[in-house]
């Protein structure tokens, strides 16, 4: 972006206005659930927009201070903003914990029959008591689902209702 630095502040621009912006973010930031690289890059799609509308702000004749409160005013409360992105992190999250379960699942599985019925075969636990059978069947299809609806298949299920 011409005119910000590697860390995203504006140069020639007084501290306290980067100060609002940044605790506006921190606030933000606080308020995410997920994964750390997908809330970091939550946290800099925003930063760039704010200071995108502290530029903006500062075109039309605001001071520093002025510019970067109208632009935190503008975007909303820091509570509104995570509950925006909240979803999308959550989605991401369960994508991901479903992957991880997809591809461990069945090896960790494996081991836990070995470890529960030693020395027969792994099937005579799923034999002996059906429950299990019927856990593991569940646990696979709740994980493909996870993946199913978080992913490109998500987009055809119509939006769930928002408060």
């Amino acid at each position: 972006m011409a005119g910000h630095t590697v860390a995203g502040r504006p140069g020639g621009v007084a501290s306290a206005a980067t100060d609002v912006i940044e605790d506006y973010l921190d606030d933000i930031s606080r308020r995410l659930p997920g994964p750390r690289r997908a809330r970091n890059a939550a946290i800099e799609e925003l930063r760039d927009g704010l200071y995108e509308a502290l530029d903006t702000h500062r075109a039309r004749g605001l001071g520093d201070l002025g510019a970067a409160c109208q632009a935190v005013a503008e975007s909303g409360s820091a509570v509104l903003v995570a509950d925006a992105y909240t979803p999308v992190l959550a989605d991401l999250h369960a994508r991901r914990t479903s992957q991880a379960l997809i591809a461990t699942g069945p090896f960790v599985g494996l081991l836990w029959l070995f470890a529960l019925v030693p020395g027969e075969p792994p099937t005579a636990l799923l034999v002996g008591l059906p429950a299990v059978g019927a856990a593991v069947a569940i646990g696979a299809v709740a994980a493909l689902l996870a993946l199913a609806v978080t992913g490109r298949a998500g987009r055809w299920l119509p939006a769930a209702p928002q408060l």
